[in-house]
Formats: structure tokens, sequence, C-alpha cells
């Protein structure tokens, strides 16, 4: 997947990079900020929570 972001989005992404508390590259800190506040939204009610299982084919299926 590939998203585009403001310039000032993506400094602050490089400023955190350089930082490395959510990862060394700027995909690693944008996966992890992602990841943490869907987490967050989840937590809050304000999203519901998936849940998955992998096929045989290696694939995966989202559960009812």
């Amino acid at each position: 997947m590939t998203i585009s972001v403001a310039p000032q989005i993506r400094q602050y992404l490089l400023d955190l990079t350089a930082k490395g508390t959510f990862g060394n590259t700027i995909q690693e800190v944008t996966r992890s900020l992602v990841s943490s506040t869907i987490q967050e939204l989840i937590a809050k009610g304000q999203l519901a929570e998936r849940h998955w299982r992998v096929k045989e084919d290696g694939g995966v299926e989202i559960l009812p």
C-alpha cells in the first residue's frame, strides 16, 4: 500500500524516524503509528474489533 501525506506530516515522520522510537524507517514509523491508533480506537469503542482466520492457501478471511 502506498499513502500520500502533506510535506509537513512527512517531516514529522522523518523526525520520529531520526529518534528511532517508533522505527528506523519512515515505513516502520507509519506502520507503528497506524497500528497503535487502530488499537486505541478499538479500546475506546470507536472501532469494532475484527477477527480473521488464515486459510489453507495462506490467504486471510475476515470472520463475521
